[in-house]
């Protein structure tokens, strides 16, 4: 395997020579023969070595042709990005490149290439850095794990999320008695309807903040309290700002953000709610910590800052980058949650055999208990339905695009420095040859003929990368997927979702959404029938 970075080279002058030919002037008769000769097939000798190289070495990716200055923009539907890619995936193959105005983009459809590119010893260095986008005037100093290169201080950054979320709060009774308090009310919001037709939308957005509060400071703030939806304001202005239309235009005419107008508008709206989140819950919460205790993430980044400042009176974790990761928190835990809630139960009305699977292994492995993290390998087909609802509708199609750094070389192609990387989940998690039938929702196909897991190294579950892969994998996935599952199970446990009398769902297939980054599925109606006594919470007893 060819994997190399380009260096530039030197040419010594007066060294050149033509394969097979001697360059000794003496050959020739005296006069210009030989300067003219010589003058005359350096173009050629040029082009020669270059289209040597070029096919011995390296080639450029392939790609469809575009205007000049253009690119290929023109024939882009931004609303359907992820078809595109997948459609000239098909024709150019599972790597290959288009431009835009300024830029060029590679696409990596395939989880070959992306080991390849992202997660190679020899390149990974060079290709897991970030696009700047219009976020940077959101995030000081891009101090963020999201759209950050990946510097040292953003590898510590994605340890504290990795690592010590999982030391200080999994697993620890009085955060897993708070959190399973949350979906306990969240459960009685449900059994209020009585089995009438509600909106899941805005109950799910009302749980998820009680969450996500729970998570950073360990408390939720009251659901009367005017400010309880903030987070969900700073999450709607900040996509707005990177909207493409609205980002594009920014990254040209960055003075705009100051003038009247819509893109100044959204990002000064943007500003706003981003300062009224840090003021309420950052700010408040640092006045009243006391150093050892723990009561959510913000405790452990404090806690984490104050050691080092201790050790060596001086820390790399400043303030702005905890509000940073407070804030990727809540834009990705947030928005990513909400559409796997939504999704997931979408899903299960309209397959109502694999909710009653699912069901009845909840009854047979929990009875009248609510779910635990240690459950979370007792119940396989549950498992296997809420990963067969992130592949199927990849609800991040195309995930954060990457940037190369420098020229670089992987089997024989070329990826330019500067080239942005955007790795297509969405054509990798449909791909015909791997799955057979993707666009059905089953279950089954990630469990074995004994009705367990598929194990991690079967080709189904490499190929299976809603959190992508690399030095960019999701920090937060193993506790993003324990949350998800406590969350789903407790609702399956509680009740039987149905559709409505008298209105018809719409269809949870993927492919009749609006894929703009981030994916809008739609929004329905639907009925929650008690199925019994709602189940006892482990933690809270074992509290008292």
């Amino acid at each position: 395997m060819l994997v190399q970075c380009i260096a530039s080279t030197t040419h010594n002058k007066g060294s050149l020579k033509a394969p097979g030919c001697q360059t000794d002037a003496r050959m020739f008769d005296s006069g210009y023969t030989w300067e003219l000769i010589v003058l005359l097939s350096l173009p050629l000798l040029w082009l020669y070595k270059g289209t040597k190289r070029k096919k011995g070495v390296y080639q450029p990716l392939p790609g469809p042709k575009g205007w000049p200055l253009f690119g290929n923009i023109l024939g882009i539907d931004t609303n359907k990005m992820p078809h595109q890619c997948t459609e000239w995936s098909k024709e150019y193959g599972p790597i290959y490149q288009f431009a835009v105005p300024g830029k060029r983009v590679a696409v990596l459809t395939s989880l070959h290439w992306m080991q390849k590119v992202f997660d190679s010893n020899f390149v990974r260095s060079h290709t897991n850095d970030r696009t700047v986008n219009s976020s940077r005037f959101f995030y000081k100093d891009r101090k963020h794990i999201g759209g950050a290169d990946l510097s040292e201080q953003i590898l510590h950054l994605r340890m504290i999320l990795h690592r010590d979320v999982h030391l200080y709060l999994t697993g620890k009774s009085e955060f897993e008695s708070s959190f399973s308090e949350v979906l306990q009310r969240r459960n009685n919001s449900i059994q209020d309807n009585n089995g009438n037709t509600f909106n899941p939308h805005e109950l799910i957005k009302k749980n998820l903040s009680n969450v996500l509060y729970t998570l950073l400071i360990g408390k939720t703030l009251p659901e009367s309290n005017p400010d309880h939806g903030m987070m969900w304001d700073l999450c709607d202005w900040l996509y707005r700002l990177i909207d493409p239309n609205v980002d594009s235009t920014l990254r040209m005419f960055p003075f705009l953000r100051f003038l009247p107008g819509k893109c100044g508008h959204i990002y000064r709206k943007s500003i706003e709610a981003r300062d009224k989140v840090f003021r309420i819950i950052f700010d408040e919460h640092k006045a009243t910590y006391q150093h050892g205790t723990i009561r959510g993430l913000l405790d452990v980044c404090f806690k984490t800052q104050m050691d080092e400042k201790e050790r060596t009176g001086c820390t790399w974790l400043t303030d702005d980058y905890i509000k940073g990761l407070m804030s990727d928190i809540l834009l990705a835990g947030m928005t990513e949650l909400l559409k796997a809630h939504r999704l997931y139960l979408l899903l299960m009305i309209q397959h109502p055999e694999c909710q009653k699977k699912a069901q009845n292994e909840i009854d047979t492995v929990l009875g009248m208990n609510a779910p635990a993290l240690e459950d979370f390998d007792k119940l396989p087909y549950l498992q296997a339905t809420i990963m067969e609802c992130l592949r199927y509708t990849s609800q991040t199609p195309l995930a954060i695009p990457h940037k190369c750094n420098t020229d670089v070389v992987i089997d024989g192609y070329l990826i330019k420095k500067d080239t942005v990387i955007i790795p297509n989940l969405w054509g990798i998690h449909h791909d015909d040859n791997t799955w057979g039938d993707p666009w059905n929702y089953r279950p089954e196909r990630f469990l074995d003929e004994n009705g367990k897991l598929i194990p991690e190294d079967h080709s189904l579950y490499k190929a299976f990368i809603p959190f992508s892969i690399g030095p960019r994998r999701c920090p937060g996935e193993k506790f993003s997927r324990m949350r998800l599952f406590l969350c789903l199970t407790t609702l399956l446990q509680g009740f039987t979702f149905l559709p409505p009398e008298d209105e018809q769902l719409p269809s949870p297939d993927p492919r009749l959404y609006t894929t703009r980054y981030p994916m809008y599925e739609p929004q329905f109606e639907c009925r929650a029938i008690p199925r019994q006594i709602l189940p006892t919470n482990r933690h809270a007893q074992s509290c008292k």
